[in-house]
This record gives C-alpha cells, sequence and structure tokens, in this order.
C-alpha cells in the first residue's frame, strides 16, 4: 500500500501555514525576551490564526489519489 497523494494546493496551503506558526512562535520568544509585549501579542494573534488554519486543512485533506 502507498502513501496517499494529497492536491498540491492543499498541501502548500497547510505547510504556508505550519511555516507562520513556526516563524511566529520564534519571533514571540524573541520579542518577550526583549520585553516587547505589545508586538508580542501583535505575533500571538497570526500565529493563532495560522494555527486555526492548519486545523481547517488538517480537518479536510484533499487526496489526489483515488481508490481502486
Amino acid at each position: 500500500m502507498s502513501a496517499p497523494e494529497y492536491d498540491r494546493d492543499w498541501l502548500h496551503d497547510l505547510r504556508n501555514a505550519l511555516n507562520t506558526v513556526v516563524l511566529s512562535a520564534a519571533v514571540v520568544r524573541g520579542l518577550l525576551a526583549q520585553g516587547e509585549l505589545d508586538r508580542a501579542i501583535e505575533f500571538l494573534d497570526d500565529l493563532e490564526q495560522a494555527c486555526s488554519a492548519c486545523q481547517q486543512l488538517v480537518s479536510q485533506p484533499r487526496n489526489v489519489r483515488r481508490s481502486r
């Protein structure tokens, strides 16, 4: 049994959202270390939106391979 192949646009959207999560978390960590709470909160909002996008994408994966 081979691994499923996913729609390229769906996979691209998921990767983008996950990259936003990772980058936003790193930025928030740095901003908190510098005491920049207001800017950290802005990035936490971005992180939260990206997590929601990931949740939505994962709940509706788009497989391109059909059962035979």
